[in-house]
């Protein structure tokens, strides 16, 4: 099979990388992968031993806080339905107009509404608005279209140590797109156990119960990714982030080029706060590491989408590899899903992630449009 391997990269007359250098990166890129594929074994394991080794901790008294840009009304009423059954206090933070039939709705639903003005900028301020008013010890924030999943998980997140701890979201329609959509995300998971072991998980936006008097004293600034920021401001104090592996409410599926243009967000808004923390990288451990080492693999995943133009076993290679991380810690064998999967991730995001980070770097303005749910 090596033998075979060689020949046929001697004879690609445009390869540009002699059949040594060649053979060395393919074992280079091997090892890379097999030590991913350990490093996701180790987080799949740790994140369910600390399931099992969970340590109890004080009641928390908590309200919830949906945040709304201009969700239809239906949606918007399944939402608060759904966290209704909590029994706990629910505020609406709105930006749309709604008819009086809706307000009427939420009065009877003892839903408390905060309309955001137009001088109150994203969603920053509509989290700034509600801690002006905000009541209890704690807060449950979700968007205007995520319903709850579990109210078992709400309790596993109220048992976790920390200032701030995340849940999981997922998109609840059930079409092939979505649950390619979903599979990204949950890539996404795998660093979060990463993060949680040190306190250093990531707010997502949503999903979340918060400490209200840790986040009317930080605040939350108006940056392209408003929650990523808020993290790192957290964890600069000394608070903890903690991450846990429950699924907690199902959001409205977006469209594709929504999703895509999402996670471009992201990336711009990776490319800010790094640009804002330059001087603080190096103290940041694990976290610059995530900061830093993401828009850097995508970086060099563009250029072995470029080396396997002409060496196409190196993406075999990572394919392989990575369906066996992607079978191990999603528990998804459909092979079909995982191309397409991984042809998104691996092959149609790379470059653009790579193009928005440096934008977001080098602080070059770009405008994201706002849709439902501050989903830009």
């Amino acid at each position: 099979m090596k033998s075979f391997v060689l020949k046929s990269l001697r004879e690609k007359k445009n390869f540009y990388l002699d059949t040594k250098h060649g053979e060395n990166m393919e074992v280079v890129l091997l090892a890379i992968f097999i030590g991913l594929f350990l490093v996701a074994l180790s987080l799949k394991i740790g994140c369910q031993k600390k399931e099992k080794s969970k340590k109890s901790t004080p009641k928390r008294d908590f309200e919830v806080l949906i945040t709304s840009y201009d969700e239809e009304e239906e949606i918007l009423r399944k939402t608060i339905l759904s966290w209704k059954n909590l029994g706990k206090p629910i505020w609406l933070v709105r930006v749309k107009s709604l008819s009086n039939d809706f307000q009427e709705f939420l009065e009877e639903n003892g839903v408390k509404l905060i309309f955001q003005t137009k001088d109150v900028k994203g969603k920053a301020g509509a989290i700034n608005l509600y801690l002006s008013k905000a009541t209890k010890e704690w807060f449950f924030i979700v968007d205007g279209d995520e319903e709850l999943a579990s109210e078992e998980n709400v309790k596993a997140l109220l048992e976790e140590e920390g200032k701030l701890i995340v849940g999981k979201k997922e998109f609840k329609e059930k079409s092939f797109f979505g649950k390619v959509m979903n599979s990204t995300n949950n890539i996404f998971y795998i660093v979060q156990c990463f993060l949680s072991e040190k306190g250093r998980a990531l707010f997502n936006g949503s999903a979340a119960l918060i400490n209200t008097k840790i986040a009317k004293r930080i605040k939350f600034k108006n940056k392209v990714v408003e929650d990523i920021d808020f993290s790192l401001n957290l964890i600069e104090k000394g608070e903890k982030i903690r991450f846990v592996d429950r699924l907690i409410c199902r959001g409205k599926e977006p469209t594709l080029m929504g999703f895509i243009n999402q996670h471009l967000k992201y990336s711009y808004g990776n490319g800010e706060v790094v640009r804002d923390r330059v001087n603080k990288l190096l103290k940041m451990g694990k976290i610059a590491v995530v900061l830093v080492f993401l828009p850097l693999l995508s970086a060099t995943q563009s250029l072995l989408i470029i080396v396997s133009l002409t060496n196409p076993l190196i993406m075999v290679y990572e394919a392989l590899l990575s369906y066996i991380i992607y079978v191990l810690y999603l528990g998804e064998r459909s092979l079909k899903l995982f191309l397409a999967t991984f042809v998104l991730n691996f092959i149609v995001m790379p470059f653009p992630r790579t193009i928005f980070f440096l934008m977001g770097l080098l602080g070059i303005r770009y405008s994201f449009k706002t849709t439902s749910s501050f989903k830009n």
